[in-house]
């Protein structure tokens, strides 16, 4: 799987995930529209699947997602877990257009939406967990020790 596949494939679960989980989600059928990824009534939302930071204890997101993300209504997160015991958490983040914190790592900016403000929805323990911790793994530009 090629990099960008592997960004692909992580999305689209992430996006069945809050499809299957919460009522009433209508997906925008252009997988690349630029303003949301679907919406809940009349409510918009955005979907962003995950790893943790856990030196800040966030949800790292780059400044080309700012104005996609302070555009939409609600925001959630499918946590990629650590081991595939913990499973795909989906969580809402509370309040997103104000509960994060800016972190510089180089050159770049990136807002830290913090862990401590996302609501549980639901946790999913299927097949899905195990390969999308593997796409994810295959993205990591660091390595554990």
């Amino acid at each position: 799987m090629t990099p960008n596949q592997a960004k692909l494939y992580i999305g689209k679960v992430g996006e069945d995930i809050v499809n299957e989980a919460i009522n009433f989600t209508e997906k925008t059928p252009d997988w690349f529209d630029a303003k949301k990824d679907g919406r809940i009534g009349y409510l918009t939302y955005e979907v962003k699947t995950l790893r943790i930071n856990h030196r800040d204890q966030g949800f790292w997101m780059p400044e080309n997602q700012w104005k996609k993300l302070d555009g939409v209504d609600l925001f959630f997160i499918v946590k990629v877990p650590e081991e595939v015991e913990e499973g795909l958490r989906l969580y809402q983040m509370v309040n997103h257009h104000k509960n994060y914190t800016i972190v510089h790592h180089g050159s770049k900016r990136f807002r830290n939406y913090l862990f401590t403000k996302c609501m549980p929805y639901d946790i999913i323990t299927d097949d899905r967990v195990k390969s999308v911790m593997e796409a994810s793994q295959s993205l990591q530009t660091w390595k554990k020790k």
